[in-house]
């Protein structure tokens, strides 16, 4: 599939690639790959990540778990962590990375129980 490569990039805070990459930095690329324009953002802070947030809630609208869909988590109101939805085998999968494990790519089964305020959204591309 063609986000395995993603897989073999190391996670580093603000990373945007293209050997390395944060959260938002692997979603971003992955949806550019795909043909949709979203905002890179620079190196993301908690401050700037929630600025980053707003702005791309207006490009974005909410939708079910779907192939492209951005699977945005949060604690309270808070936006924490971001993965993207990917449909193989006829199941929604999330790839996202992060600084503790890296990249991976798990069964949304699997990301809502241990990320049960995952709000998912597709671009208006």
């Amino acid at each position: 599939m063609w986000a395995d490569k993603y897989l073999h990039y190391p996670y580093k805070a603000g990373a945007r690639g293209p050997t390395h990459y944060d959260c938002w930095g692997m979603v971003w690329a992955m949806l550019a790959e795909q043909g949709v324009d979203l905002p890179p953002f620079g190196r993301v802070g908690h401050k700037s990540m929630q600025n980053g947030h707003e702005a791309v809630r207006r490009l974005v609208k909410p939708c079910r778990p779907q192939h492209l869909a951005i699977a945005a988590v949060y604690e309270g109101a808070k936006f924490v962590h971001v993965g993207l939805c990917l449909e193989m085998d006829r199941h929604i999968w999330v790839q996202h990375t992060g600084s503790q494990h890296g990249p991976s790519r798990v069964r949304l089964i699997h990301w809502e129980a241990v990320q049960p305020a995952t709000r998912y959204y597709r671009a208006n591309h």
